[in-house]
């Protein structure tokens, strides 16, 4: 379950969830958990789904939820260096539940919430929760953009336009660098009274320049709870980066999308329309978090679709005079600067 943050032992409480999630990421816990859904889902299929077999879906489903919902990291464990293991970690997890089929039996199930009949009907937002999770610290746009990578172009195409982004990149690289320069320049004089958050997450006024490390402490908070720490938390984005775990997800949000993802927010949102007991504010909270995902990856995916169809097109009518530029550019990076005085 969540970590409490008004509890004492906040970081504890994360160090052993993590802990928990990484034994179960590196067993067979997942495995043999998947095992025992065999006979419900069979009788899903068959129409035959009774109410135990419900109550062992649900049980799966709950503890699944709670493992994903693991991903908290503190100011702390991130200026320790733990961020990049949490966020490895994380991954792994996820892709076990793909190796695993998880997320095939999530999506089966996710589209039987439309029946009224179904006593899956009851667990909505169970579900919902679930993916929450999953996209959690993703980044829609690179999700889309594993859909590119699967693209197939003409070699000379690929080279090209591969040599010309490359010589764009290192230019653009060049402005960053000069403009860093000159902005160090510019303020390397300037000093004054400013606030800085310390390794415990409180916040210590100090005097003197920014960058500097001679900067003096002039007020420090007071702490009336003694050795009672704050917790800052940091819930910036931590996306996935390998290609693989974006491939995955990638797949796994199209058939989201194409399968269960109208069936559920319907659902949903019949019960908010409705004020339902059973919605909370927090769950309207998720619904609109997921349809933003969802359409934010729907934007970025068509996008990209449009830009690289009109990219290659543009390409192969422009091969010729690509390659005249790269020829050129590369002739000017490496001539002899003595040349041009």
């Amino acid at each position: 379950m969540p970590v409490e943050p008004s509890s004492n032992d906040v970081l504890q409480q994360i160090e052993f969830l993590w802990k928990l999630k990484s034994s179960i990421t590196s067993s067979d816990t997942v495995a043999v958990i998947v095992s025992l859904l065999e006979s419900p889902l069979e009788n899903l299929e068959r129409d035959a789904f009774t109410e135990d077999d419900w109550k062992l879906v649900q049980l799966v489903l709950t503890l699944f939820r709670n493992i994903l919902a693991v991903q908290d990291i503190s100011q702390q464990q991130k200026a320790g260096g733990m961020a990049s293991q949490f966020v490895s970690l994380r991954d792994r997890f996820l892709e076990l539940l793909f190796h695993e089929n998880v997320m095939d039996i999530v999506l089966v199930i996710t589209q039987h919430i439309g029946d009224s009949r179904s006593y899956l009907c009851h667990d909505n937002l169970l579900l919902l929760e679930i993916f929450h999770y999953i996209f959690m610290g993703q980044e829609p746009e690179l999700i889309a953009n594993a859909y590119s990578k699967g693209l197939k172009v003409d070699g000379n195409t690929a080279g090209s336009l591969n040599s010309l982004k490359s010589i764009m990149e290192e230019e653009e690289e060049e402005k960053k660098r000069l403009s860093r320069l000159r902005n160090m320049s510019r303020h390397s004089q300037f000093s004054g009274t400013f606030t800085q958050l310390t390794m415990d997450g409180s916040v210590a006024v100090l005097k003197g320049r920014p960058t500097s490390t001679s900067c003096k402490t002039m007020l420090k908070p007071h702490n009336p709870r003694g050795p009672v720490k704050k917790i800052a938390w940091d819930h910036g984005t931590l996306p996935s980066t390998k290609d693989k775990i974006l491939e995955l997800l990638h797949d796994f949000v199209n058939q989201f999308l194409s399968g269960g993802y109208n069936v559920l927010m319907q659902s949903i949102r019949e019960n908010i329309e409705k004020e339902h007991p059973s919605i909370q504010k927090s769950d309207v909270v998720v619904f609109f978090q997921v349809a933003q995902f969802a359409i934010s990856f729907q934007y970025h995916k068509s996008s990209i679709s449009k830009s690289l169809a009109w990219a290659q097109k543009q390409i192969q009518l422009k091969l010729p005079l690509i390659k005249m530029l790269i020829a050129h550019s590369s002739k000017v990076m490496f001539a002899d600067p003595l040349q041009h005085q």
